[in-house]
């Protein structure tokens, strides 16, 4: 479009362009004076170095160093750098000048000294609408001076003295990491320990001991950080050194002889760790990174320019010295207070998004060291941890917690079916669900020596505070465990102490709890929550976010062997005579609409039994229901769970998350054709189209008494 200006235009505004012109003048004279005398420098340096050869007649390195001249370059110019360039006037990197600076951060020594100049000339070079690299450069030589002494053949984060360093294994599928210091971790590893002491989200491995670790973005990354003393067991003292030789020659046929000479002469028995890293490779993970949307695993093909790039692509995670503003995990040091026992009972209780969820995975990677078995009682409904939304459930877990639960796929011991993510949709139900469940694991003998560990849901306002209570009351337990975040609106109204409870009186479940003792007697520990409430440049995955991630991971055990889509995937048949098609609270919808309803949806798969007069469903996990033959009366359903846990099941119930829709859409090669129960306006050519939404703003909480 063109602009026309007006004959009778202000006299002001010539003269606020006429400084404009002045100031951008005035900046590139600057940034050419810059240009100018650092490759003069660089130019000096080259003529020194060459008569310094000839004089000597032979090919060593000079005196001088290409690093110690870049360094007193820097020096000389502490004032120019100073005087940074505002980011207003900064520009787009140029990918010359990129490679550039990921070669220096990779560089541990000195290199030849003509290969360094032309690294220190390109970055010197400042071309017009290029970006200002002070800050990064100045960060970077700071790093190579504190390692420029060390050398190693693996891929190394320097920035200390404890920088890790990784070696890839010859037929690049493993990768051994000499880890001295704490790093975090993006992405799905399996861990194996091979020396030394390293603790993982409250876990401490054990020798040769392999776990599963998952760091997905939208949850704090994890990290791993190696321990300082070595233990001893049952009094008998085993030496790390020796310990790594012995788990290395096992190793002589996969890496390197070189490199495996490497880590013994830098390890460090008193304070290193030496891991064997592989990356996972699971169905669960792979449904998430195909049908979600956002990229909740790294795509490590896209960081080529990392300068251990080599690792990340091989175990398909990222690993970072540090982490931005309140992404990394944060351990309170108020969690090591709580002591557990096998006959404890802890509650655990707080708002949304205070960190109940990671105080429980420390709390139970910690104590299952000493207990082999914690049953995990889940009554959120909303964001569980071990098993599916809109349940309730009871797992035992036997392997430590080393990131989202959702993602071992680990079944539950009992589940029942609430139906619905929102709790004010049938509260009474859901409270029939809990003291269903409670029921069960006091009536289990197995249950009565373990300890017990209980996630709520994060409704703290309200009626929120009567539903704790009657839980608490149901089912008497020894410690609770409150957690209080900074902002009074995501905690409760009062420190739920012992008398508190015994003292409530109910407006709403009065009927439900009459029967039940009312006398509780626990502990009460107030914890800080240790979630960032100012996280603006950190990405967090939604509620639904996460639900629909837990639904692709559980769906993922519906691709059997070599199958890498549902429609690979048989499907099993079955009358519609023997299944009860449940519509989960939506009355309206008659017998004969119900099978035409379930046809091509998500599905629970549910056990009805006839002697229950509450009509509370067990669980026991997800289908898809691939197509429904009314002529036959048949239904063809793509199951999740195993062949034993399928012939239990004779309902199948539809709640209030659909089937995701990328499944729909998104479809193997082989299919051809129109996508069935899906409408897609992609072809779509009009004046206006549909763009989704993808911020969801935080709903206004209610702090009104349900009555």
């Amino acid at each position: 479009m063109l602009k026309v200006r007006s004959k009778h235009e202000s006299s002001s505004s010539k003269r606020n362009r006429s400084v404009g012109k002045k100031s951008k003048k005035r900046f590139h004279q600057r940034i050419d004076a810059t240009s100018t005398k650092s490759k003069v420098k660089v130019k000096k340096h080259r003529i020194h170095t060459a008569e310094s050869s000839k004089q000597t007649g032979s090919n060593d390195q000079p005196s001088m160093t290409a690093y110690e001249y870049y360094v007193q370059c820097r020096a000389k110019n502490e004032e120019l750098r100073k005087k940074r360039i505002s980011s207003q006037m900064r520009g787009p990197i140029s990918k010359k000048r990129m490679r550039a600076l990921h070669a220096l951060k990779s560089r541990t020594k000195s290199p030849r000294p003509a290969e360094d100049i032309e690294i220190y000339d390109v970055l010197n070079e400042e071309v017009e609408g290029e970006s200002d690299l002070e800050q990064e450069i100045e960060e970077i030589s700071m790093e190579i001076e504190s390692d420029s002494n060390d050398s190693s053949s693996g891929d190394i984060l320097t920035g200390s003295n404890a920088s890790p360093q990784f070696f890839t294994s010859t037929n690049s599928t493993q990768v051994l990491l000499l880890l001295k210091g704490k790093i975090y971790f993006h992405g799905a590893l399996k861990i194996r320990l091979l020396a030394g002491e390293v603790c993982i989200l409250g876990h401490d491995l054990q020798s040769n001991e392999t776990v599963t670790a998952y760091s997905p973005r939208g949850h704090s990354f994890l990290y791993l950080a190696p321990s300082s003393q070595q233990q001893t067991n049952e009094g008998e003292t085993i030496d790390p050194m020796e310990q790594l030789n012995v788990q290395l020659r096992k190793l002589s046929n996969r890496f390197l002889r070189a490199d495996l000479k490497e880590i013994i002469s830098n390890f460090d028995r008193s304070t290193d760790a030496v891991l064997l890293l592989e990356g996972d490779i699971s169905k669960s993970i792979f449904m998430i990174e195909n049908y979600m949307k956002e990229a909740v695993f790294p795509n490590v093909n896209t960081f080529s320019l990392r300068p251990f790039h080599q690792s990340e692509s091989i175990v398909r995670s990222q690993f970072m010295l540090h982490t931005s503003s309140g992404s990394g995990l944060k351990i309170n040091p108020q969690w090591q207070d709580i002591a557990m026992t096998s006959t404890s009972r802890h509650v655990i209780i707080g708002g949304k998004g205070v960190g109940k969820s990671t105080f429980l995975r420390y709390f139970v990677n910690r104590n299952l060291t000493k207990f082999k078995n914690v049953l995990l009682i889940d009554l959120d409904i909303g964001q569980p941890e071990m098993f599916l939304p809109q349940t309730v459930s009871a797992t035992v877990i036997t392997e430590p917690i080393l990131g989202p639960g959702y993602l071992r796929n680990k079944s539950p011991h009992k589940s029942y079916l609430f139906g619905d993510v929102n709790v004010l949709v049938s509260s009474i139900k859901y409270l029939k669900c809990v003291l269903k469940l409670l029921k069960y694991c006091q009536s289990v003998d197995e249950f009565r020596s373990m300890p017990w560990v209980v996630n709520t849901m994060g409704y703290s306002r309200g009626f929120g505070l009567e539903l704790i209570v009657a839980i608490l009351r149901t089912l008497k337990p020894t410690d609770l465990v409150q957690i209080q975040a900074g902002r009074e609106e995501n905690n409760f109204d009062k420190v739920l102490l012992a008398d508190e409870v015994n003292n409530f009186r109910f407006d709403f479940f009065d009927e439900e709890v009459r029967d039940v003792d009312s006398h509780c007697t626990y502990s009460t520990h107030i914890c800080d929550s240790m979630s960032v409430t100012n996280r603006k440049r950190v990405w967090d995955i939604s509620p639904k976010d996460l639900r629909y991630a837990t639904i692709l991971s559980k769906l993922g055990n519906i691709l059997k062997g070599n199958a890498k889509w549902i429609t690979d995937v048989k499907p099993v048949c079955a009358s519609l005579e023997d299944i009860k098609i449940v519509i989960v609270n939506d009355d309206n919808i008659g017998p004969d609409l119900r099978s035409k309803t379930i046809n091509g949806n998500l599905v629970y798969l549910c056990r009805s039994n006839d002697d229950d007069t509450d009509d509370i469903l067990e669980c026991y996990g997800l289908g898809i229901v691939r197509s429904v033959e009314t002529a036959n009366s048949k239904v063809f359903l793509l199951s999740s769970i195993s062949t034993d846990e399928l012939r239990h099941v004779n309902a199948l119930a539809i709640c209030s998350i659909p089937l995701p829709t990328s499944i729909l859409i998104s479809q193997s090669t082989k299919i051809t054709g129109m996508v069935p129960y899906a409408y897609s306006s992609d072809n779509f050519i009009g004046s206006k189209q549909i763009v989704p939404i993808t911020y969801r703003p935080d709903k206004q909480k209610s702090r009104a008494t349900v009555k």
